[in-house]
């Protein structure tokens, strides 16, 4: 593989990667083009009334973001693409697309994971969630068909998610501060290097990577693939925490997302 091909594989990897944090992408309400990208949603009064009383204040404590200004402009940026693009793009994929089809490429997708989590298990010493990794990733290669069937959840093989920003975290690095990822959102310093040194190892661990090298279209139409199926696998639409407080609100649960991954 050349150079040129190894880097546009790098950028093309690393948007999908990203993409599965979208997620948390999201803050209180900003503008675009003079008026709120959708209009938030206040609906949980228990909730208003703790944030009322003051506990905004802990989730900032619990959560410190000294690049908010940034952070906040990026939410701009994310929320035009998501209303604008990819959204509509995934109202077109399902439109054409059988849901069992939609269901096997997810699935597919899915099992390709598992590599990283296997490495990452490794890495953090776990030897158990090591073994159950692969025994999923094997059973769902084979029996499953290249991973389009998982055979292995009904078989209690889980999935259970391992990256290296994890496994920094393991090892006792710290979360550095807050960081909403242009296009892509929340994130951290530390899991930020995490998921460059994810990228890098998927370049050379996955096969489909090794498939297709010398066939960039197929390459594009790949990737462009991968990023359809992770934002349609991704539930998350702005402003529907019923809050607009949402901003502190994921930052916060991101955080304690991680930490109990961490601790798993």
């Amino acid at each position: 593989m050349n150079p040129l091909t190894d880097a546009r594989i790098a950028f093309s990897a690393l948007a999908v990667l990203l993409l599965s944090l979208l997620a948390g992408c999201s803050t209180t309400p900003e503008t675009i083009d003079g008026r709120p990208p959708e209009t938030p949603r206040f609906t949980d009064h228990t909730l208003q009334k703790k944030i009322s009383s003051g506990e905004v204040v802990t989730l900032q404590e619990e959560a410190p973001d000294p690049w908010g200004g940034f952070n906040r402009g990026m939410y701009t940026f994310n929320a035009r693409l998501d209303r604008y693009v990819l959204l509509p793009v995934v109202r077109g994929y399902e439109a054409v697309t059988p849901k069992i089809a939609r269901t096997g490429v997810s699935n597919f997708f899915s099992n390709l994971d598992e590599i990283r989590n296997f490495i990452n298990a490794l890495l953090q010493l776990k030897g158990e969630k090591a073994v159950h990794t692969a025994a999923r990733f094997t059973w769902n290669s084979t029996l499953g068909m290249l991973g389009v069937i998982d055979v292995a959840t009904p078989m209690e093989l889980p999935k259970r998610k391992e990256d290296f920003g994890q496994t920094l975290g393991f090892y006792g690095v710290g979360t550095g501060p807050y960081l909403v990822l242009p296009v892509l959102g929340p994130s951290n310093l530390r899991d930020t290097g995490g998921l460059l040194v994810d990228t890098l190892l998927g370049m050379r661990t996955n096969p489909v990577n090794r498939v297709l090298d010398g066939h960039p279209r197929r390459q594009a139409a790949y990737y462009t693939m991968k990023v359809i199926d992770g934002r349609y696998v991704n539930k998350f639409r702005y402003y529907d925490m019923g809050t607009p407080f949402e901003y502190n609100w994921v930052k916060y649960l991101y955080t304690k997302m991680r930490q109990l991954e961490i601790a798993d």
